[in-house]
């Protein structure tokens, strides 16, 4: 995909009861499926990176370096709030809707 951001405000208009950042939120999520895995031990890792040092992703970032899949601070971020931090209110997405929602990402630049 290339670096061009979706526009949120005019795929919304397909999805009814959404907002334009659940869209880029699932977006996101959906995304993060094709990077890889997250192992046990990762999220181990993580869990212990959080409650080490908070919210500083850039830290726990460091406890990913130089291991056989290092991850970013966005996917060590995403990874936490969207599957262990049980932050964010779960609204089920279909997979008609995840579908539709990568179709329109692509067409909507």
């Amino acid at each position: 995909m290339d670096d061009e951001k979706p526009k949120w405000r005019e795929i919304v208009q397909f999805f009814e009861g959404r907002c334009p950042l659940e869209l880029r939120d699932q977006f996101i999520k959906l995304r993060a499926k094709k990077e890889g895995f997250w192992t046990r031990e990762e999220d181990i890792r993580l869990m212990v990176g959080y409650q080490t040092f908070g919210k500083n992703w850039r830290k726990i970032e460091e406890l990913f370096r130089n291991k056989p899949n290092p991850r970013t601070e966005r996917q060590i971020r995403e990874r936490f709030i969207y599957r262990l931090g049980n932050l964010m209110p779960d609204k089920s997405w279909t997979e008609e809707d995840n579908n539709l929602l990568l179709e329109l990402a692509k067409m909507h630049k």
